[in-house]
């Protein structure tokens, strides 16, 4: 039980719930992170073959292309339209006694470098030479293509603080006012964000306003998501902010690996807010903006429902009348 007098908790519990809190914490990162990021395979990636109709299905029941989901297309027309419109990561193209792999870096450098390796053995057997072309390549400023992902991590992160922040020092402040803050907040870092990114250092193409806007959404969703768990677990929701919110919504966005070579089982956190944001933004930065509607309804539907659960568990609050213990209530009677 708390102390009557301070409201701290017992001695034991407040030696003990830091040590079990960081340990945890330390925990969770490693079995997501490490597994997660360690060793990526493929998993049903889309890559289209350009040789003849059933080359794919040969190609596939070969066994030399583990973990990738290979389609036949007509034309070489075809395979760079579905590349560019983010369809497919790769096609494989054989013209003559030529081979061509059409790829896209927007996908990161583990995803091209992972189906490179893959189809350039598919074309030594045959004793040819694969020629690459970068179909969508990645901004000339960011090589590795790495940005995108701590550009998510960095919104993110500010955001998570922001909810602890507000847990620690604002817990007192109406619900109108926390959303306010919540607003001015997601505003701002979202505003900062796509400065650095777009502007200054300029290693993301695409429209400034829609890549700004994204920002937005993903700040205002993990800040009252983490703001809601804080309402309703009250500490517990500090933890809880930090695994869900920043290790799994981090861990699994595809950012710094696409999800589609990481293990099936992180799959779900994709829909966590940072990995909404990261198609949406990507999906406005290299390929079809208009498939980045899906994600920032998404992203939407997560502040909706955070605040809903933040107006609901304040609102309870506010409605408890707490009791004035019989101390204070002599002291008042006292000092009139």
């Amino acid at each position: 039980m708390a102390d009557e007098h301070t409201g701290a908790p017992p001695a034991p519990v407040a030696f003990l719930t830091p040590i079990i809190t960081g340990i945890l914490i330390g925990v969770v990162f490693l079995l997501v992170f490490i597994p997660a990021l360690h060793k990526p395979e493929g998993h049903s990636v889309p890559v289209g073959v350009v040789a003849g109709q059933g080359t794919a299905k040969t190609l596939e029941s070969s066994g030399h292309l583990p973990g990738l989901k290979l389609r036949d297309l007509s034309d070489v027309a075809q395979a760079e339209k579905q590349i560019k419109n983010g369809d497919i990561f790769a096609a494989y193209v054989v013209q003559g006694t030529g081979a061509q792999l059409l790829v896209s870096s927007a996908h990161g450098a583990v995803a091209t470098h992972t189906i490179e390796g893959m189809f350039t053995g598919v074309a030594a057997s045959t004793n040819t030479q694969l020629q690459i072309k970068d179909v969508v390549p990645v901004s000339d400023n960011d090589p590795n293509g790495i940005s995108l992902f701590y550009l998510i991590f960095g919104a993110t992160l500010g955001a998570f603080l922001f909810g602890q922040g507000s847990f620690a020092v604002a817990r007192h402040l109406p619900v109108k006012t926390k959303m306010i803050q919540a607003t001015i907040f997601s505003v701002v870092l979202g505003i900062i964000a796509s400065l650095v990114a777009r502007v200054w250092l300029q290693v993301l193409p695409g429209s400034f306003l829609a890549v700004t806007s994204i920002l937005i959404l993903l700040s205002a969703a993990v800040a009252l998501f983490s703001v809601a768990l804080t309402s309703v677990f009250k500490d517990a929701g500090v933890a809880l902010g930090t695994m869900v919110a920043l290790i799994l919504g981090t861990g699994a966005c595809g950012g710094a690996i696409p999800v589609e070579f990481i293990p099936p089982g992180f799959a779900f956190f994709e829909f966590l807010p940072s990995g909404e944001a990261m198609s949406a933004i990507r999906d406005v930065a290299y390929y079809d903006s208009g498939a980045a509607f899906g994600p920032i309804l998404a992203l939407v539907a997560w502040i909706v429902v955070s605040a809903a659960v933040i107006v609901v568990a304040l609102g309870r609050k506010g409605q408890a009348s707490p009791q004035v213990p019989e101390p204070a209530r002599e002291a008042t009677a006292a000092g009139a």
